[in-house]
């Protein structure tokens, strides 16, 4: 979940509270329901996969949020797809335009 804001006071604000996972794990291995923005682990033989990557822009006429839980990169060609294919789960993003 993603959340843009611009209070009346003029204040701009991005929020990703409630975006979390419930007993991940990567190939048997226990990551746990805390999960630090931008956690990217190597898949040996396969690429990399980055949970929870956000990306936040604010300026003065703009305020962007965008959430990807599961980022898959591939390195490697592997079941039936190239190298270099990239895969997003559970994908948000925000953007309010301020005057």
């Amino acid at each position: 979940m993603v959340k843009t804001q611009r209070l009346a006071d003029g204040t701009r604000t991005v929020s990703y509270n409630g975006s979390r996972f419930v007993n991940l794990s990567v190939a048997g291995v226990p990551i746990g329901d805390d999960v630090d923005e931008d956690t990217e682990i190597n898949l040996p033989g396969v690429g990399s996969v980055i949970f929870f990557e956000t990306n936040t822009s604010i300026s003065a006429d703009q305020i962007r949020g965008q959430v990807i839980m599961i980022h898959v990169e591939l390195d490697f060609a592997t079941a039936g797809l190239p190298a270099g294919t990239e895969i997003r789960i559970a994908f948000a993003r925000t953007q309010v335009e301020t005057p």
